[in-house]
């Protein structure tokens, strides 16, 4: 069984994995994701490095996108 697990905050990443997730994902505020667990943009990155330096995967969950003309 593979467990997956959404996260809001940088903070969140390490208990989650501690607990057990094998997967984490977030969506990104800048791509109006649906409901919780979004970070900036700008923190995606670190994200990512986390999740992986722990031997994880992640995942990004993008619900829809506004085209800005």
């Amino acid at each position: 069984m593979k467990i997956v697990s959404c996260f809001s905050g940088l903070e969140e990443i390490t208990p989650l994995i501690r607990a057990g997730a094998d997967e984490l994902y977030c969506g990104i505020k800048e791509l109006a994701p649906f409901g919780h667990g979004c970070l900036p943009l700008g923190d995606i990155g670190k994200a990512i490095r986390k999740i992986h330096a722990a031997g994880k995967r992640s995942a990004l969950a993008v619900n829809h996108i506004y085209l800005c003309h």
